[in-house]
């Protein structure tokens, strides 16, 4: 367990919510900016209000990946969808072509009585050692876990992930990423 990263706990079914500031490390988004977002959403596809496929029409969170990744992208950061129901290890790929540019992962599970949402963050840091390259840590911050937990390793995280599928082939992974601006002024 890991005790001074930050770490909301699990509340109704604002796993969402509790998942992406556990990544971005703060209590960034709140309710009404989800719910502020899922209704934009929901009238940019004449669903109307009333009848929002974007969250829960009980208020009490359960926001869909679209939701997510606006958000996401309204607080500076890219989003790209890997697919576990196509190829078997294609996600496995695909993340680590991008790990060295990777923020985290938000993950979507099957739970108990129903979906979860949880975040994996990727801390990047030095090596102690001059002869070596940086290493990254893999946190799990799961809003249902009492306290973040640090992966002893990187195949202990494929470990896990492999895992996650295995039992539910229907997973949703973001890779999530901080936008790389072009330095280039635009003319």
């Amino acid at each position: 367990m890991v005790d001074h990263m930050y770490h909301e706990k699990q509340h109704f079914y604002f796993c969402g919510i509790h998942a992406l500031n556990n990544l971005l490390g703060g209590p960034f988004l709140t309710k009404e900016i989800l719910d502020e977002v899922a209704n934009r959403l929901s009238i940019s596809t004449s669903s109307g209000w009333w009848n929002n496929p974007y969250k829960s029409m009980f208020g009490l969170g359960n926001y869909d990946v679209n939701v997510l990744m606006l958000a996401l992208k309204e607080q500076g950061y890219d989003t790209q969808y890997l697919d576990t129901r196509r190829e078997k290890n294609l996600w496995e790929t695909q993340l680590k072509q991008q790990e060295s540019t990777a923020f985290g992962l938000v993950c979507n599970v099957r739970g108990v009585w129903n979906r979860h949402w949880k975040a994996i963050k990727f801390i990047k840091g030095d090596s102690l050692k001059v002869s070596t390259a940086p290493t990254t840590s893999f946190y799990n911050l799961d809003s249902k876990l009492s306290a973040p937990m640090k992966f002893g390793s990187r195949n202990e995280l494929f470990q896990h992930m492999t895992g996650l599928i295995e039992t539910d082939p229907n997973t949703t992974i973001l890779l999530v990423s901080p936008f790389i601006l072009d330095s280039k002024p635009k003319m």
